[in-house]
């Protein structure tokens, strides 16, 4: 679609594509996911820009924002991606200040940055605009985490440092999030493919995996 747990310095330089390219011929002769990328960074820090006033005030409506995604480090591999914002989470978004949400990515940027094309990712905000709200996200990290060490049929997540600058007045929120890797890097990660028949069958579901999941949310 078209469009700090560290403290880090925010630059305001965009990395290269061949920069990018670089990296992930060191790394790996796949192309790598934003969120593959982010994973072996150092010290990196998000900062994402789109009106955050009417985010806010209009979170009961799932409508689209227009923003953009930029990513610092102390090794300088910077970037800056448009992407859209929308909000998820029923609950949350009724009963919280500041609800999760979703990035979309535009596919033919990401191409074009040598990424592999996965343009869809969740993420988790601080949701109360108060004291303690920045230990409970730590908490919702670590009980992703913990889940993780149990078993491989989890999605991996990433405690990021993001500040949010709202375009239409430049008031600036600092907080930390949590990134969720995509779907397609989860059915990719575990050598899975996606089926849309057969949903729920019980003689389809992985016991042990059920059991974990069931004793974990008790």
């Amino acid at each position: 679609m078209k469009y700090r747990l560290s403290s880090c310095a925010i630059l305001g330089l965009v990395l290269t594509i061949s920069t990018i390219a670089t990296i992930q011929s060191g790394a790996s002769q796949k192309k790598l996911s934003l969120f593959t990328f982010l994973s072996l960074e150092r010290d990196v820090s998000i900062q994402l820009s789109f009106d955050v006033a009417h985010f806010k005030s209009n979170k009961l409506k799932s409508e689209p924002y227009n923003g953009l995604f930029s990513i610092y480090s102390t090794a300088k591999n910077n970037l800056v991606l448009g992407c859209e914002v929308l909000i998820r989470g029923d609950y949350r978004r009724k009963h919280f200040d500041f609800p999760p949400f979703h990035l979309n990515f535009d596919r033919s940027q990401l191409k074009d940055m040598s990424f592999k094309k996965v343009d869809d990712f969740k993420f988790v905000s601080h949701c109360m605009n108060k004291k303690g709200s920045a230990q409970t996200l730590i908490k919702e990290y670590l009980a992703y985490q913990i889940y993780a060490t149990l078993t491989d049929y989890a999605y991996q997540t990433l405690l990021l440092p993001i500040s949010y600058l709202d375009i239409t007045n430049g008031k600036r929120k600092e907080s930390f999030v949590i990134m969720l890797e995509s779907d397609d890097d989860l059915v990719g990660r575990l050598g899975a493919k996606w089926s849309k028949q057969d949903i729920g069958k019980p003689e389809l579901i992985d016991a042990y995996s059920y059991e974990t999941f069931a004793y974990f949310n008790i």
